[in-house]
């Protein structure tokens, strides 16, 4: 019996090493695969931020963003407005703003890919110079082998470009104390170093700065909050002013 066992124990080792051999072939190609189709997709996101910079024509900008879309491409942007095609997108994408992506973040799922990041657009009106900063979601297909974006969406980023007022400390301190809904916890306002702060749990602590005497924002929010006082000049409450418009009451405890 064992003068058959070394025979045996040899090819055993051998089909291990086989099936071993082809495991690893087949992670060595899966990795080459998906950094070939990630270097497709950043080039191609990096194609369409050159664009501004290396065509100054709108047209030529736009014949060439049209190329790296979809037909059926769809457009989403921060404000509600939505397109349906590539040839809308391609010349509404390109009138006068750079799309300087970073903090890139990339997922691939098999033929589809996911890019997100941030941007600044700009805008030149005259000599007036609008800008903004933009969170940026792209989604790519593999299409007949070709690597299309097939949606683009866009929106605004939290950060406000208000300018800071200087108030003084009296006006602050009339704004200290307790704010909150009944049965919520409450937001705690205080003033240190000529600041007004939001306080909390866990070194909760959040600069807010004023608009004016009594409306005060940060800067990673578009929103405001507005102190309001009774004819006896008392602090009531705040007013919590979301960026649409809308305004919700929050009691002074």
């Amino acid at each position: 019996m064992f003068k058959y066992s070394q025979p045996l124990l040899l090819i055993l080792l051998v089909i291990l090493i086989m099936i071993s051999c082809r495991g690893t072939t087949k992670k060595i190609n899966a990795s080459l695969d998906y950094n070939a189709r990630k270097a497709a997709i950043l080039s191609i996101n990096s194609e369409q931020q050159k664009l501004y910079h290396e065509f100054p024509g709108k047209a030529e900008r736009a014949s060439r963003y049209k190329e790296f879309c979809a037909d059926s491409l769809i457009t989403i942007t921060g404000y509600g407005n939505v397109l349906y095609n590539s040839l809308d997108a391609s010349n509404d994408l390109v009138d006068g703003y750079a799309d300087t992506i970073h903090d890139i973040h990339l997922k691939i799922y098999d033929n589809t890919a996911i890019l997100t990041g941030k941007a600044k657009m700009f805008l030149l009106l005259n000599k007036d110079t609008l800008y903004e900063d933009i969170w940026i979601s792209k989604v790519f297909m593999n299409l007949n082998g070709q690597w299309k974006m097939v949606a683009r969406n866009s929106g605004p980023l939290g950060i406000n470009y208000r300018i800071p007022k200087a108030i003084n400390e009296k006006t602050l301190l009339r704004y200290e104390g307790n704010y909150g809904l009944p049965g919520d916890a409450a937001d705690t306002f205080r003033v240190a170093d000529g600041h007004l702060y939001q306080t909390g749990i866990n070194n909760l602590k959040i600069l807010y700065y004023a608009f004016n005497d009594s409306t005060f924002f940060t800067k990673d929010d578009l929103g405001s909050i507005v102190f309001k006082s009774n004819p006896s000049g008392i602090v009531t409450h705040l007013d919590w002013t979301l960026p649409d418009g809308q305004i919700i009451k929050i009691p002074k405890q």
